[in-house]
């Protein structure tokens, strides 16, 4: 079938066209410095009305890093109707094969842009690639899901962190007694319980489910990107000492709690991992660790971090492919209890040379 090159250049001239109009609005505000993450960040608010929503948004992603970022973006938020930009259009305005999908992206580095846009929720994310410009663009705040409050922004970090050789990957991370560790795995297999379990060990945090992984490097190295922890209602009515964790800090509720972590707790530092320890989800009555294979690594690391990311993924993909090459890499089962496996765990990675 031959593609219309009008029609195939279209997206990329509407990102450029709102990304001009947003820059545009947003000269005429001041806007405030932040650090998100290990990224610097000059924020710009282009509607009225929408302040406690960012904040409220950028909470989880406020985990500010001393010493030199590791990346800068200039972002850009527009909220309902009384933005400049309006609304981001309620359907796809450009030519589909299905329309099964609420979820469409553009992923064009040649052109120096990117977008992802969720017509459901009406939550659109556009960047100028070059330049390091974001635009989170939102129709309706009373639609906006929990994940967006729990992980904001992915799509932002991830697009700025692939231009320095690093990636946004789905991955929960510790610093142990022991040194880092990486603990991968889809949803439901253990992540944020052992992570809980990880504070209660005093243990830092650098991350419960997304991390910034840096292999430009000749070791690999773990930025913060989060200051925050998803906790399931299972795992909070399951074990005493999460739900004790929980209401030990500030915290909201969702399908998820989501628990804020004071920079005490959650490490803000460039951090070198030891291991990747890789869990299927099984459990049994103690923990187990064993030898992983590298292309079984791959296959449990890469398919969730490419699902939340949408976009990039060859770029994504060759960061996956250089963490796991560089890294050993194991299986683990859970125990039964959490801390228990957090003793296991950091015993094991004080082992590693």
């Amino acid at each position: 079938m031959t593609v219309d090159p009008l029609q195939e250049r279209a997206p990329v001239d509407f990102i450029r066209a709102i990304l001009k109009r947003a820059a545009d609005a947003a000269k005429a505000s001041a806007g405030r410095s932040l650090r998100l993450g290990p990224v610097a960040t000059r924020l710009h608010e282009i509607s009225g009305g929408g302040n406690d929503l960012v904040d409220r948004i950028l909470r989880a992603a406020k985990a500010p890093e001393a010493g030199v970022p590791a990346a800068r973006m200039t972002l850009i938020v527009s909220v309902g109707t009384d933005s400049p930009l309006g609304p981001p259009p309620a359907t796809w305005p450009f030519s589909i094969d299905s329309r099964a999908s609420f979820q469409r992206t553009v992923w064009s580095p040649q052109d120096g842009v990117a977008l992802t846009s969720d017509e459901q929720t009406g939550v659109w994310n556009l960047m100028d690639l070059r330049e390091h410009i974001g635009l989170l663009w939102i129709a309706d705040p009373r639609l906006i899901p929990s994940w967006e409050y729990g992980a904001p922004l992915r799509h932002h970090l991830h697009w700025v962190a692939l231009q320095s050789g690093a990636s946004l990957v789905h991955a929960a991370a510790f610093l142990s007694p022991g040194g880092g560790i990486l603990l991968s795995g889809p949803g439901g297999s253990g992540k944020s319980t052992t992570s809980v379990a990880a504070l209660a060990a005093g243990w830092k945090i650098l991350s419960e489910d997304l991390c910034w992984a840096d292999a430009s490097g000749a070791g690999i190295t773990v930025r913060c990107t989060y200051s925050s922890l998803k906790v399931a209602a299972q795992s909070r009515s399951s074990f005493a000492f999460v739900d004790e964790i929980v209401r030990g800090h500030d915290h909201e509720e969702f399908e998820k709690t989501l628990v804020y972590l004071d920079g005490d707790v959650a490490r803000t530092a460039a951090e070198r991992m030891k291991g990747i320890f890789c869990l299927s989800g099984a459990f049994a009555s103690k923990t187990t660790i064993r030898p992983c294979s590298k292309a079984v690594a791959f296959q449990l690391v890469a398919p969730s971090t490419l699902f939340l990311m949408r976009t990039s993924a060859m770029e994504t993909v060759s960061v996956l492919r250089k963490l796991i090459d560089r890294l050993p890499v194991f299986h683990i089962t859970l125990g039964a209890d959490p801390r228990e496996a957090i003793d296991v765990l950091g015993r094991f990675a004080g082992s590693l040379e």
